[in-house]
């Protein structure tokens, strides 16, 4: 038998992984991107000299494979970033990795005190399951430290009470955001060297939209179609028969990878599902992110590769300075500061017009320290939809019961962090995507 067709719904990094290791094993395929280009909200920006990426992304070296795989595709044009994150608190900026110093300057003798003896006493009761993200906190870190760090971002992150969040957010994204980790890191730093313990991710020269335009590129380009919506998944309850395009176009399909937000998915496919489904797809909640670029009349602002803003009193929760990736980012002599703002659609913060929103941030950084009024020479705003599903504990249930549903279709395979709805780093997309071909391989093999 000849090798499947796969027919990849979304341009975003997953989908455009799954063309790549499709490329790089015969295997046909054509992908769909509703966009005018791919990247999805992995994009490098500019604004006249200056370049940005949508969002603080990084290339986590944590997959040697995965790693070796994007070091094949850029060479050179690939390198390690030795820059360490800074946290905002309202008495300075934490270092990591961290020094004594830094932290009783920082926190104060009492507050670097009591967090001690609370993480100390946690350490001393017995392990139980976590039934949310701030049972994780609190139990394992203290109050204090719980609520001043890790509970306060967390909820402007992801726009729910923690109690509500799912616990295994903890053992992604904020294990390491915790004074407890950079004292750690800094102990360490003593024999392994602050250097290393500060760098672990990858940076590409052009920008993160680098990734997206060379996977892109050695996926097919003429395999890609941009400005391709889909607007149907018609279907036999067993198998995905074909999809639409943007209205008008039906196209017979093989085997089916979908890498479009879940409840976008599932809204789309003909004959509709059962009720309980559809509602279950209703219920599902996705976040935005509002980014407000400031260009700067001034060489440099911050060492930091990342600046986290779990303050409650600001809006904004990560700033990055893009030359800190790479100097080209911006002209000689001048820099940049990008704030993340997250947002649900069509909440007060999503509504807020460009001006009022560059406004805010303007005052917000201007507050912290980081940047002066007089050094802005310009600003603009993008917004980003479906920037990542909001893991609550009963929304991740609804998400369940309709990937559940999704799975009864034999021909049709769901791959991505909106797609599948969890919170998930590049480098895992490009795991998963390798892994999913590799199958589709295994599976033409057999039946060969």
């Amino acid at each position: 038998m000849s090798s499947p067709h796969l027919t990849i719904l979304g341009g975003g990094i997953a989908g455009l992984s799954v063309a790549y290791f499709a490329r790089k094993q015969k295997l046909p395929h054509t992908l769909y991107e509703a966009e005018g280009r791919v990247g999805g909200n992995c994009i490098t920006l500019t604004h006249g000299e200056f370049g940005f990426d949508s969002g603080a992304h990084r290339f986590h070296d944590k997959i040697p494979q995965i790693t070796q795989e994007l070091q094949r595709l850029f060479g050179e044009d690939l390198r390690p970033i030795f820059r360490p994150s800074k946290f905002f608190d309202e008495r300075g900026f934490v270092d990591c990795p961290a020094s004594p110093l830094n932290l009783l300057r920082t926190l104060g003798p009492s507050v670097v005190t009591r967090i001690g003896v609370e993480v100390a006493l946690s350490r001393l009761r017995p392990a139980r399951p976590w039934a949310s993200f701030e049972d994780y906190a609190v139990n394992r870190y203290g109050p204090t430290m719980a609520r001043r760090f890790l509970l306060n971002f967390t909820e402007k992150i992801w726009g729910i009470p923690c109690s509500r969040l799912a616990p295994y957010v903890a053992a992604k994204r904020f294990k390491e955001f915790s004074p407890v980790a950079l004292a750690t890191q800094f102990l360490r730093a003593r024999t392994a060297g602050a250097e290393r313990l500060a760098a672990g991710y990858y940076y590409p020269e052009g920008g993160i939209g680098a990734i997206a335009m060379r996977l892109g590129n050695h996926g097919g380009e003429e395999s890609v179609r941009t400005g391709s919506m889909i607007t149907g998944l018609d279907h036999d309850t067993k198998r995905i028969r074909r999809v639409e395009i943007n209205g008008r176009e039906s196209v017979a399909v093989e085997e089916v990878v979908s890498t479009i937000p879940l409840d976008d998915m599932v809204g789309n496919m003909r004959p509709p599902p059962p009720r309980d489904i559809l509602e279950a797809a209703g219920r599902l909640r996705f976040r935005s992110v509002l980014l407000v670029a400031f260009f700067l009349d001034r060489a440099s602002v911050t060492e930091a590769a990342t600046l986290y803003f779990a303050d409650p009193s600001f809006s904004i929760t990560r700033v990055y300075e893009p030359r800190n990736r790479n100097e080209r980012m911006s002209p000689l002599g001048k820099t940049s500061l990008v704030a993340e703002i997250p947002c649900d659609p069509g909440d007060a913060t999503a509504s807020l017009a460009d001006d009022a929103l560059i406004r805010r941030a303007r005052q917000e950084l201007v507050r912290s320290g980081l940047m002066d009024d007089a050094d802005v020479r310009g600003a603009c705003v993008h917004r980003m939809h479906h920037a990542y599903p909001v893991l609550g504990l009963s929304l991740q249930e609804e998400a369940q019961k309709l990937l559940r549903f999704v799975g009864g279709f034999v021909n049709l395979k769901i791959i991505g962090r909106n797609a599948a709805y969890q919170y998930l780093w590049m480098h895992e997309l490009m795991a998963a995507a390798r892994d999913l071909v590799a199958r589709y391989v295994s599976q033409a093999d057999r039946e060969a």
